[in-house]
């Protein structure tokens, strides 16, 4: 509805109480007869509480509009289109099953490792697999199996003696090798869809991007990185999702192209 409707509804509303009071007015200056007394306090009592319910509903319906209107705002601002619970493990997956699935055109995965696609679950792979070969771009960084900062990583990620994650440095050529693996099984004529590549720096956060979706977790110290939050967002000009486009672009730049012989 536009804004000068609206302006108009809510004068015709003002209007209409104005009336139900002045009829009130009316029936008691008409005491004299009692009919007409009774018809006017009837009729501007109906009135009045017409205009009167109306005005009350409008500015609760204004109130709630705005409230959304700020959500709405936040929401464009960040990007973020929902926060999920570390332990939500069935819904992450159905998450991470639908934008793998819905993705058109190109599919980003930064971390530490990846041993969901890696390892887990080997229908991600497969589909993986189908989407390099449907000409989706996909660019996969990972940690350098072994390097300086995998093993501080894996330090900083054991607590009491204890690993708090079961892939660590030791998996970690395993998870490369089943990437490159999975490389070497697309079509010939479509494997520069996937691009696998390595980098040293210490990972400070863990971003999946599917078109214009991004999963983004963080690496917590002596916390497992799958035990953070997990921030689901919309890539727009101007929001949140600028700054890890650009933490992205700045791992790849840093990072190699993946070979056989770190696996070594």
């Amino acid at each position: 509805m536009s804004r000068r409707w609206t302006r108009t509804i809510t004068y015709l509303m003002i209007i209409a109480t104005l009336i139900g009071i002045v009829l009130i007015a009316l029936s008691v200056i008409f005491t004299s007869t009692q009919v007409v007394s009774q018809l006017f306090a009837a009729f501007g009592a109906c009135v009045l509480t017409i205009g009167t319910v109306s005005l009350l509903e409008r500015r609760i319906v204004l109130k709630e509009f705005m409230e959304n209107y700020e959500l709405l705002g936040d929401k464009v601002k960040t990007g973020i289109d929902r926060v999920y619970p570390a332990h939500s493990t069935h819904e992450l997956q159905g998450l991470k099953e639908t934008l793998l699935h819905g993705a058109t055109r190109e599919i980003k995965l930064l971390g530490y490792t990846f041993p969901d696609y890696a390892l887990q679950y080997p229908k991600w792979r497969d589909e993986l697999r189908t989407k390099a070969e449907a000409g989706v771009k996909i660019t996969i960084l990972l940690m350098k199996p072994k390097c300086q900062m995998m093993l501080k990583r894996c330090e900083d990620e054991t607590k009491d003696d204890k690993p708090l994650y079961v892939i660590g440095a030791e998996q970690s050529p395993d998870v490369l090798k089943s990437f490159m693996d999975l490389k070497d099984s697309i079509k010939q004529t479509h494997r520069n869809n996937m691009e696998i590549r390595v980098f040293e720096n210490y990972p400070t956060t863990n971003l999946q991007i599917y078109d214009d979706k991004m999963l983004v977790y963080w690496y917590g110290y002596r916390l497992a990185g799958t035990g953070s939050p997990f921030l689901l967002f919309t890539r727009t000009k101007n929001s949140t999702t600028e700054y890890y486009d650009e933490h992205f672009s700045n791992v790849y730049q840093a990072s190699v192209e993946a070979t056989r012989e770190m696996l070594q």
